[in-house]
């Protein structure tokens, strides 16, 4: 028999699972927790006990979606550079499954202007994972020769996860997964030799 303290974890892994479902495939503004409730079988009331408020949800939402993206890129770390940005690029061409699903951050940039400032720094912290993780392997991949020296570390990784992003929205309106190919080929074109 499970203790109280499990079944309190595998409510709160439930509850972000479906709240993190609604939110990359709907929008966060109509989720509720009414529905969020139905959706995993609960009553509203237990909702309120995981998460007292709509803006504590979305940031654990999004602490999450940052603390998996860091286990991701832990999987490839001893990787070439190469293998380490398809990698990466699989973060959004595979794992966000382009035409169903939006990244968690971006999700909230509609709603950016009436975002509390925890919500704000939560999304911001996502950001900066994805900036840092890019200038790591353009580090990496300028040190051992293999990408371009051409814009700065800082500069690359703000456009590679700017052209992703981007390819995300478009896919998702063209039902076509032609932009994140593009993609694909313009950061090979930018990066390597």
């Amino acid at each position: 028999m499970k203790n109280d303290k499990s079944i309190d974890n595998l409510t709160r892994t439930a509850l972000l699972d479906e709240a993190t479902h609604l939110l990359q495939t709907g929008s966060f503004g109509r989720l509720s927790f009414q529905l969020l409730a139905n959706k995993v079988g609960i009553k509203k009331g237990s909702v309120y006990y995981h998460f007292p408020s709509k803006n504590l949800l979305a940031v654990a939402i999004l602490d999450r979606a940052k603390l998996q993206l860091e286990d991701y890129f832990m999987l490839c770390v001893n990787e070439t550079p190469t293998v380490q940005l398809k990698h990466y690029i699989q973060v959004f061409s595979k794992y966000i499954q382009p035409m169903d699903k939006l990244c968690p951050g971006a999700s909230f940039i509609t709603t950016w202007p009436h975002e509390c400032s925890e919500v704000r720094n939560a999304l911001n912290n996502l950001y900066q994972a994805h900036l840092q993780h890019l200038e790591k392997i353009i580090h990496q991949g300028r040190e051992l020769g293999t990408f371009k020296q051409s814009l700065s570390h800082a500069q690359l990784a703000s456009v590679i996860f700017s052209l992703l992003q981007g390819a995300l929205l478009s896919a998702r309106a063209s039902q076509s997964t032609f932009a994140i190919n593009a993609c694909e080929a313009v950061i090979s074109e930018l990066l390597i030799k």
